[in-house]
């Protein structure tokens, strides 16, 4: 009889080689390197970095980053789904609908302000890129649908109750003034205060839904 291979006697049949395991390891935690990179160089302000500058920021090598990512435009928009992604959480309100109106108001605008905070870079560097990467456009796209539903969401009770002209005026105001590009204007171009915000947010709310 003949012995076994070498791959035979070293690995079970339906293992997975060690070495391999550990290549596998070492490219995803370098791919996550590089994303890093990009999300970092966004919080610089740098909001279209090139390969280079990724590449210097992540300390992987620039052929190492042509290996996991086709172009600078792929890698870019792969940055901009994952930190998305990791936010997903924050879409889902706990107990939407329960609660006074006014309290509802106010849990979900800190909310609502908390989350572009938290994405306001990120969002920024979408918006720019989305006129070169339809892969970012839908991803944003995504994100804006995202948010209105959540909205209306939270005050169905009180959206229930118009007619269907109010409904439709109430809704498009109300998504208008939360979404994040109206929080953009807030933040960046009013240079309101995160308190500020929330307030302007809470009053316009009350002021359609109370």
């Amino acid at each position: 009889m003949n012995p076994p291979s070498t791959a035979a006697r070293v690995y079970p049949a339906s293992g997975t080689s060690p070495h391999v395991d550990g290549r596998t390891a070492r490219r995803d935690r370098n791919r996550a390197t590089v994303l890093d990179a990009v999300i970092e160089l966004f919080e610089d302000g740098n909001l279209s970095p090139g390969v280079h500058e990724i590449a210097h920021r992540s300390g992987i090598s620039l052929r190492s980053v042509y290996r996991y990512f086709d172009d600078v435009d792929s890698l870019i928009a792969a940055a901009i789904d994952q930190r998305l992604r990791a936010s997903r959480p924050a879409f889902s309100l706990d107990h939407p609908g329960d609660g006074p109106l006014h309290d509802r108001v106010t849990r979900f605008c800190q909310a609502r302000v908390a989350l572009f905070e938290d994405l306001r870079v990120v969002y920024n560097a979408a918006t720019v890129r989305s006129g070169l990467d339809q892969e970012v456009a839908d991803g944003l796209a995504r994100l804006r649908r995202a948010l209105s539903n959540q909205m209306e969401q939270m005050f169905a009770t009180e959206l229930d109750l118009l007619t269907q002209d109010e409904l439709r005026m109430a809704t498009l105001t109300l998504d208008l003034v939360s979404q994040f590009d109206s929080l953009v204007i807030l933040r960046e171009t009013r240079q309101l205060t995160v308190e500020d915000t929330v307030a302007y947010l809470v009053d316009a709310f009350v002021g359609l839904l109370g």
